[in-house]
């Protein structure tokens, strides 16, 4: 009996601490990652309706090359993008930019006049298009996921 009068104050500041620890954790991620996400999603919602009010623009005003020519410019960011970050990616992730890239060479490769130097008011420099040109060869994406 004496041994429990001596630990029952330890035991109950233990507990105690675990509750608060488990309190402060659970706050911190309701709250804290709602407001974080929140501005992330926001943000990628907002870039996202400019690219789509951009093209939508673009076929309404009849001038779908100049559309094609913004998508291939959005287009070939993401593939830099998602070429750079590849070392980073979960393997099924990996998988699937790596499939994409393949796609999107192949299309590439079959349609080569609807890829080439974008129209004379949208241009890339010539290092981006090298750029992109090897990310579509040789993907980081296929080599992260071993194919």
């Amino acid at each position: 009996m004496r041994f429990l009068r001596i630990i029952a104050p330890y035991l109950l500041a233990a507990a105690t601490a675990i509750a608060i620890f488990v309190a402060g954790a659970y706050a911190s991620f309701r709250f804290g990652t709602d407001v974080i996400f929140g501005a992330k999603i926001g943000q990628d919602i907002v870039v996202r309706l400019s690219e789509r009010t951009t093209v939508l623009s673009q076929l309404d005003a009849n001038a779908p090359e100049r559309a094609h020519a913004f998508l291939v410019l959005a287009q070939d960011s993401d593939l830099l993008a998602l070429d750079s970050l590849a070392p980073y990616l979960r393997d099924d992730t990996a998988k699937s930019a790596c499939r994409l890239f393949r796609a999107i060479a192949k299309n590439r490769a079959n349609n080569p006049a609807k890829y080439q130097q974008p129209t004379q008011d949208i241009s890339t420099d010539p290092g981006i298009s090298e750029g992109v040109r090897s990310a579509l060869n040789n993907p980081q994406a296929c080599a992260h996921a071993g194919g």
